[in-house]
């Protein structure tokens, strides 16, 4: 699904008088440029999600209110609406320990948000998309 919306803007309001968006996917894994969706990195190594994917919904089982967001380039385990603070945040927390532990050699990092946790792959993430977007821009001015 498109996510957020990225413009470039100058004094007629778009790059070089063009009025096309640049969307990026919720995640930034992929981006939809003049040429069409791409893929920001595709040779990314994506193989830890499957690794990490029984914990991550055993765990949500385990916590009434939690769940489990699978993305392109990451995994989520959100508590936000968790039943139980204290068995959510435990649980959190032995997940941060045995991702960050599991994924040591991998090319993910593990962050640690407001009532979820987010593993991705190293170098996914909107800022990188819109580095890309800048540059694609700046080349037709």
């Amino acid at each position: 699904t498109a996510g957020d919306i990225t413009r470039a803007p100058t004094s007629n309001g778009y790059a070089n008088g063009n009025s096309e968006s640049h969307y990026t996917s919720e995640d930034a894994f992929a981006g939809r440029l003049p040429e069409g969706w791409q893929v920001v990195a595709p040779q990314t190594d994506l193989s830890w999600k499957q690794a990490l994917l029984p914990e991550f919904g055993q765990r949500a089982e385990q916590v009434p209110g939690a769940k489990v967001e699978e993305k392109n380039a990451a995994l989520c385990w959100h508590y936000r609406d968790a039943t139980d603070t204290e068995l959510a945040e435990k649980n959190a927390a032995q997940l941060v320990d045995h991702s960050r532990t599991g994924l040591s050699a991998s090319p993910a990092e593990v962050l640690n948000g407001n009532k979820v946790l987010e593993v991705r792959a190293r170098g996914i993430h909107k800022g990188a998309i819109v580095d890309r977007v800048i540059h694609e821009c700046s080349k037709q001015l």
